[in-house]
């Protein structure tokens, strides 16, 4: 039960769930697990499929893309961000790989199970799609600028076409 309440309180300061009524909050909280891991650790591969998302309580999480077996950090997150939207978006499997920077403690959520849920309860379902797809905006955004800042620094050495 203290584990609940823990994590509906930790739901509730976030953005990505501040809207969610009570009974969908508890619905979310209800899926979580807390998880710790080291630095260094890698939470999710690029690929693989995937089943949850993750809340970060403390800690700091690399996202990245892998080219020709390189990780390019897109971005990083720390403290209350959320990561690992592949759940939701078919074919479930990972676009990134995320590892940790430092020691993470972190609320994982099931997403397959509430995935299943979004299909019962449409105004859950709505509301996390929207909340997700404004993550996706924003980081896409960030991605574009640090394309741009890329080009900028090493467009004498890059081949266009």
């Amino acid at each position: 039960m203290e584990h609940l309440d823990n994590a509906i309180t930790f739901l509730k300061g976030q953005s990505t769930f501040e809207n969610l009524s009570m009974e969908n909050l508890r619905i979310v909280a209800e899926l979580t697990r807390s998880a710790s891991y080291l630095e260094g650790t890698v939470v999710a591969e690029e690929g693989d499929d995937a089943g949850d998302f993750y809340l970060i309580k403390s800690g700091k999480v690399s996202i990245a893309a892998i080219s020709d077996r390189d990780y390019i950090t897109v971005t990083e997150l720390e403290e209350n961000c959320v990561f690992g939207w592949s759940w939701f978006i078919p074919p479930y499997k990972w676009t990134f790989s995320a590892r940790t920077l430092k020691d993470t403690e972190l609320y994982v959520v099931d997403g397959k199970v509430l995935r299943e849920k979004c299909a019962e309860k449409a105004d859950l379902g709505f509301q996390l799609m929207g909340k997700i797809a404004e993550i996706s905006s924003s980081r896409l955004i960030e991605t574009r600028k640090q394309l741009a800042d890329y080009y900028k620094r090493y467009k004498n050495d890059l081949k266009m076409w």
